[in-house]
Formats: structure tokens, sequence, C-alpha cells
């Protein structure tokens, strides 16, 4: 009995290649689980986002600067500064403008929008901006169709909801679609 039991401790319990897949699958499914978990967005779109995007967060309140989380709880859809849901694309057809980030050194953040609509898993997801490295996050929000101004003052008019992308305090870029794809123009700086 005495020999069984030191022949069993000599013996590995769990062999190392699968104790590394063990640790790669629980920090796979933590890097999925941060986006679809997410109360801000629907179980689908995190669900198709975190496998598009694996490893990639989406950008909460918490995630902020303190000074940006205080500007920020004035305005309704505080909670979720990531997402932005809206018809940007079609009227009566929802979208969600979301923006993700990850930290591999440096910060590294990405805007895109999901269109539940599109058939094709390759084309429900078009990135607007980045993936670019950021000193800090950006929020973004929907914007309602109507008039804007650029920065040079040139006025544009949009049909549909529109996406504000902004650094707070810094600038903000308005993103619309048009003619069939998404355009933008530099409202502050």
């Amino acid at each position: 009995m005495a020999v069984e039991a030191i022949c069993l401790l000599q013996k590995p319990i769990i062999e190392d290649t699968t104790m590394k897949a063990v640790i790669f699958m629980l920090l796979l499914c933590s890097s999925i689980a941060a986006v679809r978990a997410s109360p801000c967005l629907p179980d689908n779109v995190g669900s198709a986002l975190a496998t598009r995007f694996p490893g990639w967060k989406l950008v909460e309140l918490q995630d902020l600067r303190e000074d940006d989380q205080s500007l920020l709880r004035e305005r309704p859809g505080a909670d979720c500064p990531g997402v932005a849901e809206g018809n940007f694309e079609r009227k009566g057809e929802k979208s969600y403008a979301v923006t993700l980030y990850r930290k591999e050194g440096d910060l590294k953040q990405i805007l895109v929008v999901y269109s539940p609509k599109v058939a094709d898993a390759k084309r429900n997801v078009i990135i607007l901006d980045g993936p670019s490295t950021v000193s800090y996050l950006s929020v973004i929000w929907k914007i309602d169709p109507g008039v804007n101004s650029d920065i040079q003052g040139k006025k544009l008019k949009t049909k549909l909801d529109s996406i504000m992308y902004e650094a707070i305090e810094s600038g903000s870029v308005l993103y619309y679609f048009s003619a069939k794809s998404y355009r933008h123009i530099q409202l502050s700086e």
C-alpha cells in the first residue's frame, strides 16, 4: 500500500500538454466572456465579436480615466460608453457600433460596426478605425439624423443615425453611412 502511494506521487496526475491545453482554454474562454457577458450587448452580438476579436474587451465606464468617468456619468448611456445602437445602415435595421480594446504592451483600440442582418459572418463586422495604439480609451454614442459641421464649418446632413467616436477633451469623429459605405468627418480636435 505504501509503495503504491509513493508510485502515485511520482507519476504526474495531469500531463504537461493537457495542463497547457486546459490553461489555454480557460484564458480563451475568459477573453471571449469579456465581450460576450456584457449587459451592454445582446448575447448574439457579444458572441460574434468575441469570436472575431478574441482577447479584446468591450470599453466600459471603469476602463476610462477617472476624469472621463466623471464627465460621462452625466450623459445618458454612460454605463455603456463602448456601445452605440442605432439604424446606422438602413432605417428600421439595428446595428451596433462597438469599441474594443486590449493591452499588449501598448494600449490598442478598435471601432467596429456589427450588423446582425448581414448573413455572411465575414461581412457583418466592419472595422471603422484601428486597431490603433492609444494613450487612453475613446467612447462612442449614437447621433440622431440631422445636420453636423466639420472642423472647417462644412455642413453635412445625415439621413440615418451616425456614430460619434470621441477621445474626451481631445477630438471627435463622426462616422456615417452613405452610398453603401461608411464615411467620416472630423468634428473637433
